[in-house]
Order: structure tokens, then sequence, then C-alpha cells
């Protein structure tokens, strides 16, 4: 939320209030203004909502955050998975964006083995030669000798 929502949020709460018995001070409506200030003003006005149609006593502010579904086991990953072509893109803008100037070969050697332990595949190698490639173009060379 911004500085300029802070009217809006201000009222919603003040809603709540007269809808569970227990009108807000302006001091509590700054403290939950700070709780939540990370998310969105259309966020908080909708937690709001579901919390006075099914809430019984005035909100925490961890109630008026949005409810996350509990994780399960075998759910999808935000993340590509491993070694996958978005994974080595993902890798690539990483290393690119941590490291604007190409660190050489000693700090690459030393995050392949970090990343693919002491035997990586040919397959492995070609990849992070490539992501290499992407990162820092025409600064890598493959054929800068034996790695790992």
């Amino acid at each position: 939320m911004q500085l300029s929502d802070a009217g809006e949020f201000n009222a919603m709460l003040e809603r709540c209030g007269v809808i569970f018995s227990k009108p807000p001070d302006a001091q509590v409506c700054r403290a939950y203004f700070e709780a939540l200030k990370d998310l969105p003003l259309r966020t908080v006005r909708e937690c709001v909502a579901a919390h006075t149609a099914n809430g019984k006593y005035f909100p925490k502010p961890f109630e008026l955050r949005p409810k996350r579904p509990p994780s399960s086991a075998g759910s999808e990953s935000a993340f590509p998975p491993l070694f996958s072509p978005a994974w080595w893109d993902q890798r690539a803008t990483m290393l690119r964006t941590m490291s604007p100037n190409y660190p050489g070969k000693a700090a690459l050697d030393s995050l392949d083995l970090a990343t693919f332990g002491k035997q990586p595949t040919p397959e492995l190698r070609a990849a992070a030669n490539a992501c290499y490639q992407i990162a820092w173009p025409g600064q890598h060379s493959a054929d800068q000798g034996e790695q790992w």
C-alpha cells in the first residue's frame, strides 16, 4: 500500500470496528497499516471483506493477509526442473546479475564443483559452458583447459 491509501485503509478498519463492536483508535490504525503495508490495497480490501463476512472477532493483522494453500508433497515447484533449458537460462541471468564482469576460470571451476559434484557428465560440462557463453558473451571459452 501507499501512504495515500491510509485514508481508505483506516475507513475499512473503522467499518470492521462497527461490525465487531471494537472501534480502532488512530494508534491501532497506524500499527495495522504498518503491518500490512507490503500488500496492495486491493488485496487488503478483499481480505477485509472476507473477514467481515466470515470472522467472529475484530481481525488481527495476519487475518487480513491472503490465505496460503497448504503445501502438499508432489505439488509443482515455482522453479524450473533442474538442468532444464529454463533452469540454465535462469542460471545465466543470475550469474550475469551477480557478476557483470567475467569472474575467471578458477571461480567458475569452484562454482561447477559445488553445483555438479566431482564427476559431471559431458552433457553437464557442455551445458555449463554454453551457460557461461550466454552470461559473458565472448569472455568464456570452453577450451580453456580441463574443468573440475
